[in-house]
């Protein structure tokens, strides 16, 4: 079965998909994994948290799913047979049933011990997103009652995947009782009770980070909980299409009381990241809701040296961007990272970034034709331009991004 399950995963990456219907992808509407959801509610696990959990795994890599594989559906001639639950469903879908059905696994760890064991990524985003996704069907598959009942201690393993899940996910163990989110209460202590308050503010942000996804612009990520990018806040970890991260750790520049402006910020994510190693930072964007979510993150985050400011780079002068910054000298680093295919004077914002003398991190994005004119335009402004990634590793649906560390030295 593994080898047929990693066939599958690499057959996957050699086709080109079309758009596909919602009956070959949706993995909820199959009666095993509805049956799994509904178990692990009635056990009385979290109903929100795991949405939560499935709006994430659904973003990940979609691959050719058999959808119930064991060893009666594997003819003696070699063929797979009763493809009736197949669909294009998230990487982990298919190993995480058959090991609820066929192996005695008793913890997460064993479960993430049998993985490196017998599948091999290229990069650790894409085995880290298949542990979580692989984790999270076989909690669902192992809640069903069927399941349960070939188990010895069937919650033993329950209970460790979802404590493994909500580290990972939410960035700190989850309790196993139903939570109602709402409005604060009159009756509240508000000073005694910062479990309250705490979860108050989260639904403040995740109400306004759902209003950022009301844009029409196709980098509102509105499938992800997060939107664009992945936050940390108040203990919890909102999941992003992309992960700042992982893009930091391409960038080869020390950040400690450095300075930065991120133009095109979006909701905040690459700033929030590294907050607490910032001197200041300033971030633009032109969408309001973004900016408004931005600074009630930073707010909550107590990143008071972070500032949000509503800026349109076509429309307004350039030479304002200055009086945004808190001091009266130029941030040491520049974020453009993704933007300058979206915007019609892209020339003269990097005319006015490179006469800043501050060292410019740039990501390229469209088409190859333009990335390869705004790329040629940047090497006549700066003496040095390094790539640093030859492509973004942190979003799967969009990896032909290249980014570049640009100077004057």
């Amino acid at each position: 079965m593994i080898e047929l399950v990693n066939y599958f995963i690499e057959l996957s990456k050699s086709i080109v998909f079309e758009e596909l219907p919602p009956c070959i992808t949706d993995f909820r509407r199959e009666p095993m994994y509805r049956d799994g959801i509904k178990s692990a509610i009635g056990l009385g696990y979290n109903p929100s948290i795991l949405k939560q959990w499935e709006q994430q795994v659904d973003t990940l890599t979609k691959v050719i799913t058999h959808g119930d594989l064991q060893q009666s559906h594997l003819h003696e001639q070699g063929y797979v047979i009763d493809w009736d639950r197949m669909g294009m469903y998230p990487i982990g879908y298919d190993i995480a049933c058959y090991l609820s059905k066929f192996h005695q696994l008793d913890s997460a760890r064993d479960l993430e011990l049998f993985l490196k064991k017998n599948f091999v990524f290229d990069t650790r985003l894409e085995w880290e997103n298949f542990l979580f996704s692989a984790s999270f069907f076989l909690f669902v598959h192992a809640s069903r009652k069927g399941s349960r009942k070939k188990r010895a201690n069937p919650d033993a393993l329950l209970t460790d995947l979802y404590s493994a899940l909500s580290e990972s996910f939410l960035g700190k163990k989850a309790t196993t009782t139903v939570e109602k989110p709402g409005f604060l209460s009159k009756e509240v202590n508000m000073e005694n009770d910062k479990a309250v308050i705490d979860e108050y503010n989260l639904n403040r942000v995740k109400a306004l980070l759902d209003y950022t996804k009301t844009t029409k612009q196709a980098y509102s990520a509105k499938k992800y909980p997060a939107g664009y990018h992945t936050i940390d806040i108040l203990g919890h970890r909102l999941m992003g299409r992309r992960n700042p991260q992982v893009r930091f750790d391409q960038i080869p520049i020390d950040f400690n009381q450095k300075s930065v402006l991120d133009i095109g910020s979006n909701q905040g994510g690459m700033l929030l990241h590294i907050s607490e190693q910032l001197r200041w930072g300033v971030g633009l964007d032109f969408e309001p809701k973004l900016v408004n979510a931005s600074n009630l993150l930073a707010k909550l985050k107590g990143a008071s040296h972070l500032s949000f400011y509503s800026f349109n780079l076509d429309l307004e002068s350039l030479d304002l961007i200055p009086n945004f910054f808190p001091e009266p000298k130029p941030p040491d680093v520049v974020l453009l990272l993704a933007v300058i295919g979206w915007i019609k004077n892209w020339a003269e914002v990097i005319d006015w970034v490179a006469a800043l003398g501050s060292v410019l991190v740039f990501e390229a994005n469209r088409s190859s034709e333009i990335k390869q004119r705004h790329l040629a335009y940047i090497k006549e402004k700066f003496s040095r331009v390094q790539k640093v990634a030859s492509e973004s590793i942190d979003d799967p649906q969009r990896k032909n991004r290249q980014m570049y560390v640009c100077s004057h030295d």
